[in-house]
């Protein structure tokens, strides 16, 4: 879901949150803030 992939995305790069702490502030597993953030992390 685009929102809510929006939504870690913001929480990670616009407030500075940690995984945890976007993790708790989603409801999401740290595993799943990460994946969600990998793919918009751009190709090397």
């Amino acid at each position: 879901d685009l929102e809510r992939h929006q939504k870690i995305l913001y929480y990670r790069h616009v407030k500075k949150l940690s995984i945890r702490e976007t993790a708790e502030a989603t409801g999401y597993s740290t595993s799943q803030v990460c994946r969600i953030q990998a793919l918009f992390r751009p190709e090397n």
